[in-house]
């Protein structure tokens, strides 16, 4: 296995208490899920087809690294994820990949001696607390090259009033429960323990730092992003919630 290089490494209060396997169990039965992965991967390569530096921030067991990776072979990638259990899972699906180097970092604490021509990440923002989102879209905008891509897809939930806690919880439940019936449903019981597991970190406060998609704009907006794409995977996400991706250029 390739060194993983440190800088820095998850809270004890934010680590995700499912294993790797559990992990990827859970994911794997949702479509929504790997409809996200495959369409930021499409929506990258249109955006970024030419050798380049790239990193990937919140990458988990390396789900979305392995749908991504093969579309830049002549590109160097850096692949980061700050639970080190997560982390060490990832090298074994990229045995012959000699342009991957394994950082161990929170998203919005990483650094890097050169700018990246691109930033990607697939179902990690959510992961990234309130209090640091500021700091990751700030961290993201020095990163980059000038004009350089930050390429985010993710869950949003309905919006909401951010200064009241009660309202998010709210919206929480309401984009939530309906994925947790569908999975007590067709009997997918990997699916139903996730989503219950995320559900029951939000409300504690823990892990699972979802927003609306008018709050994630603002921040981005905030660190001085441009927003040039938008596509929205879901219906009427802004009363629902559901699966966006962003393009946003420095």
């Amino acid at each position: 296995m390739r060194d993983i290089i440190f800088q820095s490494s998850i809270p004890k209060r934010d680590k995700i208490t499912l294993t790797p396997k559990e992990f990827e169990d859970g994911q794997r039965n949702d479509e929504n899920f790997n409809v996200l992965l495959h369409k930021t991967a499409d929506i990258a390569l249109n955006i970024f087809n030419q050798p380049g530096l790239i990193l990937e921030f919140g990458a988990g067991t390396g789900l979305f690294s392995k749908v991504y990776v093969p579309n830049y072979q002549n590109s160097k990638i850096v692949i980061s994820e700050p639970d080190e259990d997560f982390l060490k899972t990832i090298p074994s699906k990229f045995p012959r990949n000699d342009n991957i180097l394994y950082v161990q970092a929170l998203a919005e604490e990483f650094h890097w001696q050169d700018k990246f021509d691109v930033i990607l990440g697939s179902e990690a923002y959510h992961h990234v607390p309130d209090q640091n989102k500021r700091k990751l879209f700030t961290n993201f905008h020095n990163l980059l090259k000038d004009h350089g891509y930050l390429i985010i897809g993710d869950n949003f939930i309905p919006d909401y009033n951010p200064k009241n806690p009660e309202d998010r919880i709210n919206a929480l439940h309401k984009f939530l429960d309906p994925y947790i019936k569908e999975k007590i449903k067709t009997g997918d019981l990997g699916g139903v323990r996730s989503f219950q597991y995320a559900l029951k970190q939000a409300e504690s406060g823990v892990m699972e730092y979802k927003t609306s998609l008018e709050v994630f704009e603002n921040y981005s907006k905030e660190a001085g992003f441009v927003i040039v794409r938008k596509e929205e995977l879901s219906n009427d996400i802004k009363n629902s919630g559901g699966y966006c991706i962003y393009v946003l250029q420095k």
